[in-house]
């Protein structure tokens, strides 16, 4: 209940490569889909802001959730793991150039996104790729996330 969280952006870290971690954001608790605010199947680290008028998040198989200052900096990494999830720009990656040989050696595919906020929201999608052999993305500095799932490693170029 949103009782017992506040509005704010909160990270879970340490989630498994598989999407065994299940969140959700509800304007009501009638379990129908148009109460459904947005969710995600989240593998490794993964972002979500709850809105003062969200009434329901509920989380499943995640790690704790911890508070995240919107003022956090960080020494952003220039390079990520191909199963990261989801990284805040500028605080857990670098804006800049990156590349990842594709999808992983276990056959399943590659995808990545660039986000302007952790809402979960398909309207926050900047640019999204199912790349097949080498993967190349561009990450702003005006992004506000990069996602990762079952790619290989990236390096900045």
């Amino acid at each position: 209940m949103r009782n017992d969280v506040q509005p704010g952006t909160y990270r879970s870290t340490g989630n498994g490569e598989k999407a065994n971690c299940y969140w959700e954001r509800a304007k009501d608790s009638s379990g129908e889909v148009d109460s459904l605010l947005d969710n995600e199947n989240a593998v490794g680290s993964t972002y979500v802001t709850i809105e003062a008028s969200d009434k329901i998040f509920k989380s499943q198989d995640c790690k704790d959730w911890e508070a995240v200052d919107p003022k956090a900096a960080g020494t952003p990494k220039a390079e990520a793991a191909g199963k990261a999830g989801m990284l805040k720009v500028g605080v857990d990656i670098a804006p800049g150039t990156y590349k990842s040989a594709g999808s992983t050696e276990d056959g399943t595919g590659c995808y990545w996104e660039r986000t302007k906020d952790a809402s979960g929201s398909t309207d926050s999608i900047t640019a999204n790729e199912n790349p097949t052999g080498q993967a190349v993305v561009t990450i702003a500095a005006g992004d506000g996330y990069f996602k990762t799932t079952d790619c290989q490693d990236w390096k900045k170029a």
